[in-house]
C-alpha cells in the first residue's frame, strides 16, 4: 500500500509539484475526503475516460481553473489547480494504470481548442496493485490570459457543456461565470505584463582613467579647446574669443591671454 504521512494543516503556498507534495496533498484527502475541496482543488474518487460524459468533468475543471482571477489563484499551490482522480476519504483506490496524457487530450481537446489552457499530467501508485492516482494540473492564470471559451457541445444525463459558454471554478464546484467575473477576465486579458527591455552594454573607442581634481580639468578644458581652436578658428579675431572663453572656464583674466600666448 501506499504510505502516506498527513501534514497538518497542508502547505498549500507551495506548487503541488514532485513526489513529496503529492503524497502530502493525497494524505489530505484521505484524512478529509471532499471536504478538502476548494477552487485550487477537486476530487474524484474513480473517472472512466472511455466514457464522453466522464471525459467532460476533466475538460470543465481545466477552463473553470484557467478562468479563475489572478490573485484568487495566487493564494494557494503558487497559482496552479488540481484535479486528484482515484482517491476518497479513508481509501486511495485509484484508477486502471497507463492513462497517458494523449489519452486524455483525445477526449477533451475539443472542448479547451487547439490554444486551450495548458495542463500537466502526473501521478503515484494507488493501494491496490496495477493501480494509480491521477494528478492534473492546470498552469497559474496570469495577466494577458485570454478568457477560455468552452469549443464543443455535449448534452449527457449528469454532465453538460455548451459550446461558447465560460466556466470558472469556484470553491468546491466549476460553474458558468458571473457577469462580473466575466468583467474581470476581459480586464485580465488586457493586463499584459511588459516584457522587461534588453540591454547591450558594450566600449566604443580608448578607455581614460578619469581624475577629477581642478588641475586635471583645467588640463582637460584646456586640451578640449587647444583642438577645437585647431580645428575650427581661422582669423586672430575667432581665436581671441575662444581663448578667453578657456581662460574664463580656467579662472584666468581673459584680457591677458592673447597678447601672452
Amino acid at each position: 500500500p501506499l504510505r502516506l504521512e498527513r501534514i497538518r494543516p497542508l502547505d498549500t503556498s507551495r506548487p503541488p509539484l514532485g513526489e513529496r507534495q503529492r503524497k502530502a496533498l493525497l494524505a489530505e484527502i484521505v484524512a478529509g475526503g471532499d471536504t478538502a475541496e476548494k477552487h485550487y482543488l477537486e476530487i474524484k474518487r474513480q473517472l472512466d475516460f472511455s466514457s464522453k460524459e466522464e471525459s467532460t468533468k476533466v475538460a470543465k475543471f481545466i477552463l473553470g481553473a484557467a478562468n479563475r482571477s489572478v490573485a484568487t489563484a495566487d493564494r494557494h499551490f503558487g497559482g496552479y489547480a488540481v484535479m486528484v482522480i482515484g482517491a476518497e476519504q479513508g481509501a486511495v483506490p485509484g484508477v486502471p494504470a497507463g492513462t497517458e496524457v494523449l489519452d486524455i487530450e483525445q477526449k477533451i481537446n475539443k472542448y479547451l481548442g487547439p490554444d486551450g489552457p495548458a495542463w500537466e499530467l502526473e501521478r503515484l501508485p494507488a493501494d491496490v496493485a496495477g493501480q494509480e492516482v491521477l494528478f492534473i494540473l492546470v498552469d497559474p492564470p496570469k495577466d494577458g490570459d485570454p478568457t477560455y471559451l468552452c469549443r464543443a457541445e455535449f448534452q449527457g444525463s449528469k454532465a453538460s457543456m455548451a459550446n461558447g459558454d465560460i466556466y470558472v471554478r469556484a470553491q468546491g464546484q466549476t460553474r458558468k461565470a458571473t457577469a462580473t467575473e466575466i468583467d474581470e477576465l476581459v480586464s485580465r486579458a488586457g493586463r499584459k505584463t511588459a516584457a522587461l527591455p534588453e540591454l547591450t552594454v558594450g566600449l566604443e573607442g580608448g578607455a581614460h582613467t578619469l581624475d577629477p581634481t581642478p588641475a586635471w580639468l583645467a588640463r582637460f578644458i584646456e586640451k578640449q579647446l587647444e583642438e577645437a581652436r585647431a580645428k575650427y578658428v581661422g582669423t586672430p579675431v575667432e581665436a581671441s574669443l575662444y581663448s578667453g572663453l578657456s581662460a574664463t572656464l580656467l579662472g584666468l583674466n581673459p584680457s591677458r591671454v592673447w597678447t601672452e600666448g
